[in-house]
Parts: C-alpha cells; sequence; structure tokens
C-alpha cells in the first residue's frame, strides 16, 4: 500500500468540519479506491520478470539478424573481390597484349 496516514487524513477531515463518521468514510472510500489500482511488489516484480524475458527475445533476434546481415555481406564482398580480380585480369591482358604489339 502506499505511504497513506488514514489517521492523518481523518484528523485532517475531522479538523476542517466533517465528523467522525463522515472523515472515517471519506478515508475508507479514498483508501479502497487506491488500493485495487497501485501497485504491489510482487505486480512490478510478475512485470519486471516479463519484460526481461521480452528484451532477451528481441536481443536474440536481433543477434541472429545481424548474423544474417554479416554472412549476407560476407557474401557480397566476395562476389565483389571475385569481380574486381577478373576486371584486373583482363586489364593486365590487355595491358600485356598493347606492350607486345
Amino acid at each position: 500500500m502506499i505511504g497513506f496516514d488514514t489517521l492523518r487524513a481523518m484528523e485532517s477531515l475531522r479538523d476542517s468540519g466533517f465528523e467522525e463518521s463522515q472523515a472515517r468514510a471519506v478515508v475508507d472510500t479514498f483508501k479502497d479506491a487506491v488500493a485495487g489500482s497501485v501497485a504491489t511488489k510482487a505486480d512490478l516484480q510478475e512485470v519486471k520478470g516479463e519484460l526481461q524475458a521480452e528484451i532477451q527475445e528481441v536481443k536474440t533476434g536481433l543477434q541472429a539478424e545481424m548474423q544474417e546481415v554479416r554472412t549476407g555481406l560476407q557474401a557480397e564482398m566476395q562476389e565483389v573481390r571475385t569481380g574486381l580480380q577478373a576486371e584486373m585480369q583482363e586489364v593486365r591482358t590487355g595491358l600485356q597484349a598493347e606492350i607486345q604489339e
């Protein structure tokens, strides 16, 4: 429960003109209304566990995607290397042919 001092609240209401029964009713109503909307430590622990699981799932997914990208880039780089080597060989062959002419 939140740090709500019911006795102090009742005294404050009484000091402002509420009768004892009215003050008690207001404080009890407020306490009941707030009790259903305040997260407990157990609630927070549950949410924390769920968030940690989701974060791990996202992390695992991202690692897999990064590996796919890495593999794809390595394959593309190899294709570029192979293409450049072929082009360089053509230039070399062409230059050698020109030199021999």
